[in-house]
């Protein structure tokens, strides 16, 4: 990371997964990148890290405990502070039904599961419009 651009590219990125190796390979990846990371491991902490941090962008799981990806998304979509905030869904999931649900609710992208770390650090920035 170039560190004369570092306040520029610093996003505050909030993982929601509730995996913990794919969660830390996903914190690793994204602060060797040069973002912040918080992290929650199921629905409800989820939504309230989002109105704590009030993320630039969300890596939402949808296969999380308490209530779901679908209730984070929910919640975000509720407040001014982060109804606008980009989110990629990761998911292992072939559900058409639900991507079309989560489509409607704004989800900017669906990443499958396993990751292509450059491919997401690229959606990242284009999702923030950080930098190349």
């Amino acid at each position: 990371m170039d560190p004369l651009n570092s306040a520029e590219q610093t996003k505050t990125i909030l993982v929601v997964e509730d995996n913990p190796m794919i969660t830390l390979l996903l914190v690793r990846q994204l602060e060797h990148a040069g973002h912040k990371v918080v992290t929650a491991g199921d629905a409800i902490l989820g939504a309230k890290m989002c109105a704590q941090y009030r993320p630039d962008l969300v890596l939402l799981d949808l296969m999380i405990p308490a209530g779901g990806g679908i209730s984070v998304l929910r919640q975000l979509r509720r407040s001014v502070y982060t109804n606008n905030t980009p989110v990629l869904v990761l998911t292992a999931s072939n559900d058409a039904a639900a991507r079309k649900q989560l489509l409607e609710f704004g989800v900017h992208l669906f990443i499958k599961k396993p990751h292509d770390p450059k491919e997401l650090l690229a959606f990242i920035r284009q999702a923030t419009h950080a930098p190349l």
